[in-house]
């Protein structure tokens, strides 16, 4: 009824409001769960990191606990009097009988107070207690030391540690040179806390195991702590080689270390060549041979490798190229011939003599230095010929020797290649010594 008074543009503009109402009406419920639902999560949201949170705070709480558990149950005792007493000769034990360092002094530092401050708030947690150790040894018995100081489970540190070389001399115009000991110094701190137990035996503790450190310690032992730096060492030889296919390989390599050449250890590196050796040269630490058998006419590479015996060890590679090319045919010229030199031009009558009854030539070969002094019959070999003698004649002043089917009568001081006269053995009658 209200439709039909209403113009048709009224009625137009009224259907077209009822038609909307209900999508309108939907669209209000839907935006009004959605904020609804997401204020919830947000809320749900905020609710579980707040509970995160307290969890976080509890389990902190609880690892605190447990941390300040242990600090009370490895801390020194909390009587201020008895803790660093009982502390202070375990220590000393450690240094002096167990390291061997010579204690020169053990000074206990005043007790710092250790406390907690949150805000405005303030309390007194635990004490602080500081020694200064001065002693001398050697770096095994430090290292000895330190690693003894670590398997105590005690809230104790090395907060400063100072190591120098012992020194004599410096006076006057008198060097100084190093004693072989160190002058160490260092700072130990320790903690009590005031709820710890009251009383504790340190020696009754048991000691922290650690890992087996003996070959860490045999590397340290062998540095030279005030030492420069190792260098790595160099290989001075050239790297280019060359050799013929009929011979064997052989040729040496060199290197040089700027600290110490005489620990320098070759090696052959990679494949190289098959049957390939280096060989030390017992004089020379700082050489080695490189050998192998004949190779065929072909280019070869190979690697070798040095190292010194520093700390750390330190190495140095070089690639060597080697060539070996087919050998050349060299003909054999023929030997010249030998000169004709015969050692009879320089062999020369010194000296007669007769003592005893017994007559002696004295001849000597200048060309090879020998001297003989033969009697009548003895002989010697000259020129691959045998000289034998078979007259002194003193009055003449002369000596004949058998030679081959020659006899030669030879003066005093003349050589064998001037007889004074010579004769054949076939016209010879026997020859006799007139000497007496």
């Amino acid at each position: 009824i209200m439709l039909k008074n209403l113009t048709p543009r009224e009625r137009l503009l009224a259907l077209t409001v009822l038609a909307l109402a209900p999508v309108l009406l939907l669209f209000w419920a839907f935006t009004s769960f959605t904020g609804r639902y997401f204020a919830n999560r947000s809320q749900i949201n905020g609710l579980r990191l707040q509970l995160t949170e307290q969890q976080d705070l509890q389990s902190d709480a609880e690892l605190a606990q447990q941390r300040r558990f242990w600090y009370r149950s490895n801390c020194l005792p909390s009587d201020a009097n008895l803790g660093p007493i009982e502390y202070e000769a375990w220590l000393t034990s450690l240094l002096e009988k167990e390291a061997g360092l010579k204690l020169v002094s053990l000074t206990p530092e005043p007790v710092e107070p250790m406390r907690y401050r949150q805000g405005s708030k303030s309390a007194n947690v635990g004490l602080q207690n500081t020694w200064k150790f001065v002693g001398d040894g050697n770096l095994e018995q430090l290292l000895k030391a330190l690693r003894g100081f670590q398997s105590l489970p005690m809230l104790h540190r090395v907060s400063a540690l100072v190591v120098r070389p012992k020194t004599v001399g410096g006076s006057g115009r008198e060097s100084v040179s190093r004693t072989g000991q160190l002058r160490i110094e260092m700072e130990i701190q320790t903690l009590a806390l005031v709820d710890a137990e009251p009383a504790r035996d340190l020696a009754a503790l048991d000691a922290t195991p650690l890992p087996a450190i003996q070959a860490a310690m045999e590397k340290v032992l062998v540095r030279n702590v005030f030492g420069p730096a190792n260098n790595p060492p160099r290989i001075t030889s050239s790297g280019s080689k060359t050799a013929e296919t009929t011979e064997p390989v052989s040729f040496d390599i060199s290197a040089e270390d700027t600290e110490d050449s005489s620990g320098l250890k070759f090696e052959l590196v990679g494949e190289g060549i098959a049957g390939a050796s280096l060989k030390p040269i017992d004089d020379d630490p700082s050489r080695v041979m490189f050998e192998c058998p004949p190779l065929a006419a072909e280019k070869y590479r190979f690697t070798v490798r040095v190292t010194d015996s520093g700390f750390p060890p330190k190495s140095a590679e070089k690639e060597f190229s080697l060539t070996v090319r087919e050998a050349a045919v060299v003909q054999d010229e023929p030997e010249p011939p030998k000169p004709d030199f015969r050692h009879v031009k320089a062999t020369k009558i010194t000296a007669l003599t007769a003592v005893g009854g017994r007559s002696e030539c004295w001849v000597e070969v200048q060309t090879l230095g020998e001297r003989h002094r033969l009697g009548i019959g003895e002989s010697f070999d000259l020129d691959e010929q045998k000289w034998t003698v078979r007259e002194i004649s003193l009055d003449e002043d002369s000596v004949t020797f058998e030679c081959g089917q020659e006899l030669r009568k030879v003066k005093r001081g003349k050589t064998l290649d001037q007889p004074h006269a010579t004769e054949t053995l076939a016209s010879k009658t026997p020859v006799v010594d007139d000497s007496n």
